[in-house]
C-alpha cells in the first residue's frame, strides 16, 4: 500500500512539474535574425542555455563584480524582489543581464526572489501581459520592496550596475 501511495505522489509530482514548465522559456520565430527567441518568463536555465546562454556564459565568467558597496547593504537586499525585463535578442541584454545577474550571485541573492520575463521586438512577451510594467527598453531590472517599485535600471546603467544598485537600494526614504 506504501508503495502504491509513493508511486501516485511521484506521478502527481512529475505531472505538476511537466505542465508547470510549460509556461516557461517558451520560444518564438525572430523574422529579423531568423533564430528564435524567449518570450514570457524564463528561468535562469532558459537564458544560460542554447543561442542566448553562449553570450550569457561569456559575459558572465569575464565580469568582475565591484560589491564594495552594496555588502554594506546587504541586509537591504532581504526585502527586495527583482523583475528582469529582457530580449535574448537584444546587445544590451547580452551583455548587461549576465553582469547583473553575477552581481546578485555574488551577494548570494536568492534565484526565488527574481522574475525574469523575455520579451520579443515589439516589447510583447507572448502570452504574459506586461503592459503594467510600461517597458521600452531592455534590459529593465525593476526593483520592489513590499510591492512598491523601488527604481529601474533601463537599458544600460548610468554609472555601472553596482553603482546604479546601490542607488536604488540604500535610499532610507523608501
Amino acid at each position: 500500500m506504501k508503495k502504491i501511495i509513493l508511486f501516485n505522489i511521484i506521478i502527481f509530482m512529475s505531472i505538476i512539474s511537466v505542465f508547470g514548465q510549460d509556461d516557461l522559456n517558451k520560444k518564438a520565430f525572430d523574422k529579423k535574425t531568423g533564430d528564435s527567441i524567449l518570450v514570457g518568463y524564463c528561468n535562469r536555465e532558459g537564458i544560460e542555455t542554447e543561442t542566448f546562454g553562449e553570450f550569457f556564459q561569456n559575459e558572465y565568467s569575464v565580469y568582475e563584480p565591484y560589491l564594495d558597496f552594496l555588502q554594506g547593504n546587504i541586509e537591504k537586499f532581504e526585502e527586495i524582489s527583482i523583475t528582469i525585463v529582457l530580449g535574448t535578442w537584444c546587445k544590451d541584454s547580452k551583455e548587461q543581464v549576465p553582469r547583473f545577474l553575477k552581481i546578485l550571485d555574488s551577494l548570494g541573492f536568492k534565484n526565488e526572489k527574481i522574475t525574469i520575463i523575455c520579451v520579443d521586438r515589439n516589447k510583447k512577451a507572448g502570452d504574459v501581459s506586461i503592459e503594467n510594467l510600461y517597458i521600452e527598453l531592455v534590459p529593465t531590472f525593476i526593483f520592489y520592496k513590499n510591492n512598491q517599485q523601488l527604481g529601474r535600471i533601463i537599458e544600460t546603467p548610468m554609472e555601472s550596475l553596482e553603482n546604479d544598485i546601490g542607488e536604488i537600494i540604500s535610499d532610507e526614504n523608501k
